[in-house]
């Protein structure tokens, strides 16, 4: 299902025709979808994602998608003032034109799994907003989810079989954070969703990008995920297209950027 489709399904929002306007914008698109699970506050992203010194063969997303559990770091206050603004690259982006999104119990089912995090349920955890941001000479448009990772992927990607053209795999927060569970299970996701460009840090491409992951890590798997991982490619050929230096915080983290290779 394209994205735009899955997301009107999935979701109505409070400012209807902000969420109307975003979605004729985005069927009118290539529906490129970047989607960065446990992302805090991290909206370099946008930057790195948009810069014009990428190599030939990569092209742009059309939508930021964002999820974090966790409000440590962004809240579900900074989006509802709406006119304010958020770190990026060391200088401040404004963000506008932002509508909070509820899920349609008919086609979303929103649940909290306090299995796969450190932390448990936070004041912002359960909302989402979409919002624009004003970067360079044109708006971005983005969507923050203040939910758990497993549910947001089980229940509007693989779900609604909307395709993950680029995939941002920084930080799990299994060992760094608060997340609890590892992101292995990215990589047969991405095998069946049809990602083509991956941000992976270099610590996950030589641990479990670079080879096969082991048949013993399945399970480890999300069991609301397993069904579909259990038939899926547990391996993604890629070229190495750069090398990233992106700094968040107080952490240098070096990122690859990865292309599928074609088949």
């Amino acid at each position: 299902m394209r994205a735009s489709e899955a997301l009107e399904l999935c979701f109505s929002a409070k400012k209807s025709e902000i969420w109307k306007k975003f979605l004729d914008r985005l069927a009118s698109s290539k529906q490129r979808v970047a989607y960065y699970p446990s992302a805090g506050d991290d909206f370099d992203a946008i930057s790195v994602l948009l810069d014009s010194t990428m190599p030939d063969v990569y092209v742009k997303p059309d939508i930021f998608i964002f999820s974090d559990y966790s409000n440590m770091y962004i809240s579900h206050a900074d989006f509802e003032k709406c006119e304010t603004t958020i770190r990026l690259c060391n200088r401040n982006l404004r963000i506008k034109n932002c509508c909070e999104l509820e899920p349609n119990p008919a086609h979303y089912d929103y649940f909290f799994n306090a299995e796969y995090t450190a932390f448990g349920k936070q004041e912002s955890t359960g909302k989402a907003f979409y919002f624009q941001a004003d970067y360079e000479l044109y708006p971005v448009d983005c969507i923050y989810f203040f939910y758990e990772n497993v549910n947001l992927l089980s229940q509007f990607f693989v779900r609604h079989n909307v395709n993950i053209s680029h995939l941002i795999w920084k930080r799990d927060g299994s060992g760094l954070g608060g997340g609890a569970i590892r992101h292995d299970f990215l990589v047969p996701i991405c095998a069946k969703l049809k990602t083509v460009f991956f941000f992976v840090a270099d610590y996950y491409y030589n641990w479990v990008m670079k080879k096969p992951v082991e048949d013993d890590m399945k399970r480890r798997y999300p069991r609301e995920l397993k069904e579909f991982i259990d038939n899926a490619p547990d391996f993604i050929p890629t070229d190495i297209l750069k090398t990233i230096n992106w700094s968040y915080g107080r952490y240098e983290d070096t990122v690859l950027l990865l292309r599928r290779k074609q088949e």
